[in-house]
């Protein structure tokens, strides 16, 4: 899938993805953003979390 951001830099894009997994994962999150940023189309949360893949150290 792809899509577009506003994101101006490679922080700015780092930023939104931890939005979408914080909203993906239900978690409480405050994003502050400009109209440009609200009305662009990006992944849903559940399409996000059903694409992603967790580690941690001891798995098998």
């Amino acid at each position: 899938m792809e899509f577009t951001t506003t994101a101006r830099s490679l922080e700015d894009q780092g930023a939104q993805m931890r939005a979408l997994a914080l909203l993906a994962w239900q978690e409480p999150a405050v994003v502050i953003a400009n109209a440009e940023e609200v009305t662009q189309y990006v992944v849903s949360p559940q399409y996000l979390k059903g694409q992603s893949l967790h580690f941690s150290l001891n798995d098998t």
